[in-house]
């Protein structure tokens, strides 16, 4: 015989009601006005970090892959404008920071002055909107990129950044190394100089090695076409030829 199964018409309400009441609650905190806030300072911020990234890009006098460290600023800025957003409204969860901070180190190092400050700039943007002060951070962020652009083009930084920036941050780094062919042969390393500066406007001497089994000198360059290498690769062929020439794409290897 089998059996009927009754369905209790009052029991279905109140499961909806149980589903409706978690869709209810998280359609409020959506529309709440605080976390409404907290989006428009995500988006702020997020332009403000991207101005920075054009900023360092075009205007940095950095010459190792400053393209590619460029790209954190942005998650950088949102994480801080979360993290403050957060802790800002508990004691608790502010000395629990500190401790998390406590434990955190950077692994790569970071080689130039530069680098660091513009990473502390985006910690500064993401602070001031995360603290609801969105006037004074978009301000003083605007006031300071202009007055390190003026300050630059007065002291010639900005030819000098618009060379190693390839013209919107589009340039080739290189790591150009010289070495003696024969153990005991000696080259003058400011005469090799003079002929990559010659080529390439942006030349840094990073390191100079002299022992008995040779010279060996390396420079950092920055190049904005593909031409200006071969040519220098010419070059060192006709008056150069007892010299080992190489030429390493330096754009997502650390500096040396």
């Amino acid at each position: 015989m089998r059996k009927v199964r009754t369905v209790d018409r009052g029991a279905v309400p109140s499961q909806l009601a149980g589903i409706q009441s978690p869709l209810n609650e998280i359609l409020s905190e959506i529309t709440d006005p605080r976390h409404l806030a907290t989006l428009g300072h995500l988006a702020v911020g997020l332009i403000l970090s991207l101005l920075v990234k054009w900023h360092y890009a075009r205007f940095g006098a950095s010459l190792s892959n400053r393209e590619e460290f460029s790209r954190i600023f942005p998650l950088v800025t949102l994480a801080v404008i979360v993290v403050i957003t957060v802790v800002k409204t508990s004691l608790a969860l502010s000395l629990g920071l500190i401790g998390a901070l406590s434990i955190v180190r950077f692994r790569t190092p970071i080689k130039e002055p530069e680098e660091l400050t513009y990473l502390f700039l985006c910690i500064a943007v993401g602070i001031g909107l995360g603290a609801d002060a969105v006037s004074f951070t978009v301000l003083s962020t605007a006031f300071i990129l202009l007055s390190m652009a003026v300050l630059g083009f007065l002291r010639g930084g900005f030819l000098r950044g618009g060379v190693r920036g390839g013209h919107g941050g589009k340039s080739q780094n290189l790591h150009v190394s010289l070495q003696s062919k024969q153990p005991g042969d000696d080259f003058n390393v400011e005469t090799v100089a003079g002929v990559i500066a010659a080529e390439f406007p942006v030349c840094e001497i990073r390191r100079v090695d002299r022992s008995p089994s040779g010279t060996h000198a390396s420079f950092h360059v920055a190049a904005s076409e593909a031409g200006q290498m071969f040519r220098l690769m010419e070059k060192f062929q006709q008056d150069f030829p007892e010299l080992e020439l190489s030429i390493v794409e330096q754009q997502r290897v650390p500096g040396v």
